[in-house]
Order: C-alpha cells, then structure tokens, then sequence
C-alpha cells in the first residue's frame, strides 16, 4: 500500500497510508493529509491513483510543490520520490510495508490526579479548541471571499490578495530572470567572437604593419641608390667568364677534315657549379638597381645575361631545389626582357624575393636538405573551367604536380584524402568562398602551415586584410603572368618542403 512519509520540524517523521482514490495534502483540517506549517497553502496539492500508482497535481499553491527539486505541475510518482510542500519535506513509497500489530499492553496505571496538573491541561485544552475554530473561521471566511463581495473587505481576504499579488510579483521576477539569463549568455558568445575577430585584425594590422616596413625600407634604400642608377654601370660580365687557364704549349693543330665531312661544332666550357654564390650576389645587385629604375631596359637585359649563367651552371645540379628556382626564375626574367614594357613592381618583387631565396638555398644546411626534392603537390581551385585548365597546365609544364577542383566542396574531399604542398583558390567560389574553405582547411592539423595562394580580381587593402584572416599566405591579383604564377608556387612549394613556410 502507498504511504507517503512527513519530516515535521520538531515533531520528528510521520506516516500516511493512502487509502482511496484521492488523498488531499494541505494545512487546512479538512484534508485527507493535514500538515500544520505555514509554508504549506491551505489545500496544497492531491494524490491521484492512475495505472497502479498515484500522480501528484499541485492545486495552485502559494509554494507550489517540487519532486526531486523540480517545481511541477502534475506528474506521475515513483518509489522513493522526494516531494517538498512548501519547507516541508515528504517521501512516497510506492509499496510502503506495514508494520505488523503488536498485542495490546494493558493500560499503565492511572496516575493519581494532581490539582495543578488537571488546571493546566484543562487550559491548553481550552486553548487548542480557541486556535482550532480560529482557523476554521479563517478558511470559512476565505472562501466565502470568493462568493460575495463583502467579504473582500475583510483583513484575511485582503491578506490573501496581498499574498497572490506577491506570488505574481515573484512568478513574473523569475520569467525576467531567466530572460536576462539567456541576454548574458548571447552578450558572451557575442564577447568571444568580438574579441577571436579583435585578434585577427591585430595580427593582420601586424603583418601589413610589417609589409609597410619593408616597403619604407626599399623606399629608403632605392632613394640612397639613385644616384647610382645614372652613373656608369660596371660591366659584371668578367665576373661570369671562367677563370683563365694556365699557359700552355700551343696546340697541334690538327689537321683537316677530309672533303665532305663537316666539321664538328666547338662545344661550350662545362657548367661550374662553383660560380652560383657569387653569381647569385651579382644577380642580386641587379635586381636592386631595376627595382630603382624599372624602366632601364639595360638593367633588365643585364639581369637576363646574369640569369642566364646562373640558370647554366644551376642545370648541373639536377634535381636539386635550387634548380628548379633558377630555371623559374629565368623564364620569367626573359618573358619580361621579351615583353618590351617596364616590369610592374609587383613582378619586381616577386624577382626580389626569389632571387633571395635562391641566395638562401645555397646555404650549406639547406643546400643539403634540397638535394632530390619530390615535384610539388599542388591543388587548384577555380569554378572557371577555363581559367583553371590554363592554370594547371601551364603548372604542370612546370614540372608540378596538380590536382583541379571547381569547387571548395570537392576540394575538401581532396585535401582530406591527400596531402598538398601548395594551395591556390579563387576567393570568389559558388557556395563555399575561397576565405571560407582556407579557415576549414586551416583547422585541419595536416594543413595548419601549407601555403595558400588567393587569386582574385579585386586587389585591394581590405581584400588583402580579409584572406590574410581568413589563413592566407599570399594575394595574387587578376590578370597574372603564368611564369611569374609558376615561380611563386614552386618558391612555396618547396618552402613547405623544407619546413620553411
């Protein structure tokens, strides 16, 4: 049989079977269950039996009920629930175990009546009966409040009115609370992506910061060579001709061919890989003297002589990284001796800078490291089928690996299946944009420093701002050459090889 068992303050535990269909719980004595606390409402909540057990249904009480610390409406008990009416705290058993009867004692011994004895407990009996039609009367006259309007004006009714106002008061606290609850949580999440897009536009502001840097630099260093620039070049030619060979015997000459036969041709002196680091220094002069002048066509035809030794003596070392920079380098420095117009100074840098890290390569411990490199993996990305199939073929002559995708979508499937040294992606895709597949591919680990190039038309500052956000490695503005395209995927390619990038 269901019981449910009351913790009273001071009295101790109490137990109540449920006998009938319907058990009523509340602090007036017309309950089933009466609890004398003044935390529960006069008819606080009934039992239920539904489907072998017993629901509890809160009657709009003024503390309303809990099961397990949650305030409920109406719900279905089980064994061991906890219910709290008011501040009082109760438990229902689904199967509560009777204690068995014990047989009756024989009553003890009346004691002898004392006089001042049977006066006191004929005033508390007195006393209890007072207290007992004082709260009959209360409900009575609650109740009645809700009948005729006469009884509104009483101070019991206008207690009762205060009380739910009150209860009003608090339910309508708790709706704001919760409200303002969930405005922090959005003001936090707000907070959090302010401050990770504050920190991007703090590290890209640093990075353009630097840019600017450099730029200055070039700037002053172009301003203190101008006065060279008009002054007589030294002819660096000799620099490139062999050392001169000892004296010899003079020849025998042989003599010659018989009639018909041509003469064999004269072949050029072998490639002296020796000669790179200092040739490799003159190139480099150069290159500082066109970045100063770009419209001396002089300049250029030198860096194309100079180039052409260099890519020379460079072809000795087969495979070798260096190699593959100088044979990139050259082609692009005599496509623009060809072109007969002033290199842009965005070309002039990109010479720059591969003629640097061309400088760089023959460092002993890199020069080591670059021997027998694998062609670059390379991924392209454009929806343009045109523009895409002109890219990867023109890098593929190259001497690159590459993969084409038309799309960000399918470019996610590759790179999960397969590892890239260079990325190239055109900012504006369908669906995903270029700026949004390089932040997924950034969160990738394998791609967490592959160098993403971004191919767009629109080259502007805040453009360059957002790719460098998004993950960027370098912004390359539409319409471009494709040996200048070559020479800086195979400069990144081979960077991310090296672990350089």
């Amino acid at each position: 049989m269901p019981a449910l068992r009351i913790k009273l303050p001071n009295t101790g535990e109490t137990t109540h079977l449920f006998r009938g269909e319907r058990v009523t719980v509340g602090r007036a004595p017309d309950n089933h269950i009466q609890i004398a606390h003044g935390s529960v409402s006069s008819h606080h909540a009934e039992f239920v039996a539904v489907e072998g057990t017993y629901c509890l249904r809160d009657l709009e009480s003024t503390n309303r009920s809990y099961v397990e610390g949650q305030p409920v409406t109406e719900m279905q008990l089980g064994d061991s629930c906890k219910i709290l009416f008011g501040s009082i705290e109760c438990e229902f058993d689904a199967v509560a175990v009777v204690p068995p009867r014990r047989p009756a004692l024989p009553p003890p011994p009346a004691p002898e009546p004392r006089p001042e004895l049977t006066h006191l407990e004929n005033e508390n009996r007195n006393l209890r009966l007072h207290v007992h039609a004082l709260q009959r009367r209360f409900d009575i006259l609650g109740n009645a409040r809700l009948v005729t309007s006469k009884a509104d004006l009483t101070p019991y009714a206008a207690a009762g009115d205060a009380m739910k106002s009150l209860s009003g008061e608090r339910d309508e606290l708790r709706q704001q609370n919760a409200g303002l609850r969930v405005q922090v949580e959005h003001l936090r999440e707000e907070l959090a992506i302010t401050t990770r897009e504050r920190d991007a536009a703090r590290q890209a502001a640093a990075t353009l910061q630097a840019e600017r840097a450099a730029l200055h630099l070039e700037r002053k260093q172009a301003q203190t060579s101008l006065e060279t620039v008009h002054a007589p070049i030294p002819d660096i030619l000799p620099l490139l001709a062999p050392p001169p060979k000892p004296p010899t015997v003079a020849p025998i000459l042989a003599p010659p061919p018989p009639a018909g036969v041509a003469p064999k041709p004269a072949t050029l002196p072998a490639p002296d890989a020796e000669l790179l680091p200092a040739q490799v220094r003159s190139l480099r002069e150069v290159i500082a003297q066109l970045a100063t002048a770009p419209a001396e066509a002089a300049l250029l035809g030198r860096a194309g002589d100079v180039m052409t030794q260099v890519h020379r003596n460079a072809a000795a070392l087969d495979r070798h990284a260096v190699r593959r920079i100088a044979r990139h380098l050259h082609d692009l420095i005599g496509d623009l001796g060809r072109s007969g117009q002033p290199p842009q100074a965005a070309t002039i840098r990109t010479v720059r800078h591969a003629s640097e890290f061309l400088a760089r390569l023959l460092e002993p411990r890199l020069f080591d490291a670059g021997r027998n490199l694998p062609p670059g993996q390379i991924l392209a990305i454009d929806d343009d089928a045109d523009l895409l199939a002109t890219v990867t073929t023109a890098l593929t002559a190259a001497g690159l690996d590459v993969t084409g995708c038309a799309s960000a979508e399918d470019a996610i499937i590759a790179v999960e299946a397969q590892r890239f040294d260079a990325i190239i992606a055109d900012v504006r895709l369908p669906g995903m944009d270029g700026t949004a597949f390089c932040s997924h591919a950034r969160d990738l680990p394998a791609y967490r420093r592959t160098p993403i190039l971004f191919l767009t038309v629109a080259d502007t500052l805040d453009k360059r701002a957002e790719t460098s956000l998004s993950g960027g490695s370098e912004f390359i503005a539409k319409p471009f050459n494709l040996f200048e395209l070559a020479l800086k995927v195979e400069t990144w390619a081979i960077k991310h090889q090296l672990q350089l990038s």
